[in-house]
């Protein structure tokens, strides 16, 4: 797996009360007609960071990638790395409640995602919590 450090993701930490909602609930749903692609929604935070939050703040959305790492991330918790190809960079970290959410999903697969958005991050792209697979599609 790679990453891309993006500077303009430094220093953006969520105050303690979103990020204890954004780990414990599930968000109100963005109004979305179709799952976004995770490279996009990174991008619209690397591009305009104050419009992307104004806009995913506060939402739980669904997204949808190529999974490039299938493990616990940092803080040992279960995720799934997004990106537009199974060799390409990370563009989103979506941390799930366990390792049972798992099911057959492996590296390589495209799926839908629903999660809290909760903040960017330098290394991981745009970080979403609560996640839940909503969708694999079949892998050629």
């Amino acid at each position: 797996m790679a990453y891309e450090y993006i500077k303009e993701f430094e220093n953006r930490v969520p105050t303690q009360e979103y990020l204890s909602k954004a780990m414990t609930i599930e968000m109100k749903p963005l109004p979305q007609k179709e799952p976004l692609s995770a490279e996009v929604v990174n991008k619209e935070f690397a591009k305009d960071y104050n419009k992307a939050f104004s806009i995913y703040s506060g939402y739980r959305m669904d997204i949808f990638g190529v999974v490039i790492f299938k493990g616990l991330d940092v803080h040992g918790i279960p995720s799934f790395e997004l990106s537009d190809s199974k060799d390409g960079i990370c563009y989103a970290l979506c941390c799930l409640h366990s390792e049972h959410e798992y099911g057959n999903i492996k590296e390589g697969d495209t799926i839908v995602i629903s999660g809290n958005y909760l903040t960017v991050n330098e290394k991981y792209g745009v970080v979403l919590k609560n996640c839940t697979v909503k969708y694999k599609f079949k892998t050629l």
